[in-house]
């Protein structure tokens, strides 16, 4: 089933998350694209699995295949999720995450707990969306 959402195609992959239909994306960036692969990837969704109902969008599945890493690919997916957060309207952005230490090295802030679907906690961090000109 497609879906229209701020002028693009979308897939529902289950109720409530989309995915861009990556045959019809339009910013997929020649970063993002190795040799015709895509090397790395992130998506905006409503919510990321956790007991925080009142926040989003989540930036989720953010990715980098692992011999790409350590050429800033990461920091540049961080940036457009952002910028897409921002064209969408919202003013803020958040990510659920075990890792300590990346994300702050970006500008994400640490505001607390949640719990994910297994019962498990997690860590939940906040930014202000953005929009470069």
């Amino acid at each position: 089933m497609q879906v229209n959402i701020a002028n693009h195609e979308c897939t529902i992959c289950w109720d409530g998350v989309y995915y861009f239909a990556l045959s019809d994306y339009p910013r997929i960036t020649p970063w993002e694209m190795k040799d015709n692969e895509i090397i790395g990837s992130y998506g905006l969704i409503v919510n990321d699995f956790i007991s925080r109902q009142d926040l989003w969008p989540w930036l989720c599945a953010v990715y980098i295949e692992e011999n790409e890493r350590g050429k800033a690919l990461g920091s540049r997916l961080l940036e457009h999720g952002r910028q897409e957060a921002a064209k969408l309207g919202f003013s803020m952005v958040y990510l659920c995450t075990d890792h300590i230490g990346f994300y702050e090295k970006y500008g994400w802030r640490y505001i607390g707990g949640a719990y994910g679907v297994s019962g498990s906690e997690t860590r939940v961090y906040e930014i202000e969306s953005e929009v470069k000109i």
